[in-house]
């Protein structure tokens, strides 16, 4: 639990340096940063988890949604893409693309999209996703999904992966607008 909450400290430290937005070029990642920090100072909700079953997917992971309903890996099987976005209440690109990313939740249904949220307030965060009217899960980072929040040092960071959770493309770092999503998505399905 120590190392889950290192870990989640030291991405938000990073990404509360690095909020921004940038063209829709992507980028390579970046190594997580790996100062030790202490446990103590991040609150965490989520609770450690035994290893995956034999039968989960290659994005592993078990935690809740913001509004506290459990979810793991296993739902990923059911869709063509995976899209893994990173953000945080506090991110003003991140904010600005919700509505964007809820389009394509609703255009494409064949397309699942995570909102992993490493903000500061969870309220907080839940409210602005209300107000942007976002209705696809946004979860707390555990599992896999932790091994890719430490991967940029920029927020929105976004993820693509396919059914067995493996990587399908280069991230892309920034805010997008719709039709930048949707050329992205386009490109990206089977």
């Amino acid at each position: 639990m120590k190392k889950t909450m290192a870990v989640l400290l030291s991405v938000t430290l990073l990404l509360c340096a690095g909020c921004t937005s940038l063209p829709i070029e992507p980028k390579s990642p970046a190594p997580a940063a790996e100062t030790p920090v202490p446990a103590a100072e991040t609150p965490v909700p989520v609770e450690e988890t035994a290893a995956p079953d034999a039968e989960q997917t290659g994005l592993a992971f078990e935690t809740k949604t913001l509004s506290g309903e459990a979810i793991d890996g296993g739902v990923i099987k059911d869709y063509d893409l995976v899209i893994l976005n990173f953000w945080a209440e506090w991110c003003g690109p991140c904010v600005e693309e919700l509505p964007a990313l809820e389009q394509i939740h609703q255009a494409y249904p064949n397309v699942l999209i995570i909102g992993a949220w490493i903000g500061d307030d969870a309220q907080d965060a839940v409210e602005t996703l209300n107000d942007a009217g976002a209705t696809y899960p946004a979860v707390y980072p555990a599992g896999a999904l932790l091994d890719y929040a430490g991967k940029s040092m920029y927020i929105p960071a976004t993820y693509f992966f396919d059914r067995d959770g493996n990587e399908i493309a280069e991230p892309v770092i920034g805010g997008q607008s719709y039709a930048q999503w949707e050329s992205v998505v386009k490109g990206l399905l089977p």
